[in-house]
């Protein structure tokens, strides 16, 4: 899974292709699946063809234009529950980077794409939502105008460095990279994972054996998408990408809400807890 964190890049840009039938059924496997979060938040998710909804729904599956040749989407619903954002991100994020796996394309798409056009596909329930989608496939290996905007634009490329994302005992002093021990490529798989905007709003504080996760909002971003919460989603991208890191390293720990309530010169909302074991 950490190689797939490395390898995973927003592809906007698909091969107009089938997916082989063996490779559909093990995404229809992993799909199906229970997929339940540390808050207790259960998302269902379903492979959509898109030339086959737009003949038989009569409706068109569309992003706006930010994606290109996409033949199939991934979409999932969640109840509107607290955290329901956060589980959904750690839960899809998982998904995602099990395509990465399997060798095919993927890009988390928020606040661009028509959410009432998977509302039937869905059969969306009236106390659910749909948080984001992913469109899946093959990626044609260049990147259409348009995504070199968009990429141009989000600083798609770029990632904080560790001293703005990570920080030691409280949010006055940045963790050192010697201080961080078995845990620097973990943290290093946080930092490089994806978010909305690439604006990486998540903190983490390292305070004895524990890292505290914390979400430091963007200025003025959730006036253009205020619902649902995308900078909540990033929240569960990063629970992911920390927990996925350390099983894979061996490294044995639990989530658990234990607020610290750090002193903070700006906003940071407290999220979880990872209590690392010796």
């Amino acid at each position: 899974m950490i190689d797939a964190m490395k390898q995973r890049t927003s592809v906007r840009t698909y091969e107009d292709k089938p997916i082989e039938a063996e490779v559909a059924c093990k995404i229809e496997e992993l799909l199906n699946q229970t997929h339940r979060g540390f808050f207790g938040n259960t998302a269902r998710f379903g492979l959509i063809e898109k030339h086959a909804v737009n003949v038989n729904e009569k409706v068109r599956l569309g992003t706006y234009g930010f994606v290109k040749g996409a033949p199939y989407f991934i979409a999932g619903a969640v109840s509107r529950r607290s955290m329901a954002e956060a589980d959904y991100g750690y839960l899809f994020e998982q998904i995602i980077l099990q395509l990465t796996r399997m060798g095919l394309g993927t890009c988390w798409i928020g606040g661009t794409f028509r959410r009432k056009d998977y509302v039937g596909v869905l059969d969306l329930r009236s106390d659910e939502m749909i948080p984001a989608i992913s469109p899946v496939g093959y990626s044609t290996g260049r990147r259409a105008i348009s995504d070199r905007v968009i990429r141009w634009a989000a600083k798609g490329d770029m990632r904080k460095p560790h001293e703005e994302l990570f920080f030691d005992q409280d949010f006055s002093t940045a963790l050192a990279l010697e201080r961080t021990g078995r845990y620097r490529d973990v943290l290093e798989m946080v930092r490089i994972a994806p978010s909305a905007s690439n604006r990486q709003p998540w903190r983490w504080v390292a305070l004895g054996n524990t890292y505290h996760l914390h979400l430091e909002r963007s200025k003025g971003f959730r006036k253009h998408v205020p619902s649902p919460d995308l900078q909540m989603i990033d929240m569960g991208i990063a629970m992911a990408h920390f927990e996925l890191a350390t099983k894979e390293l061996g490294l044995p720990g639990e989530w658990e809400v234990r607020d610290p309530k750090l002193p903070s010169s700006v906003e940071r909302d407290y999220i979880v807890s990872w209590i690392a074991q010796p």
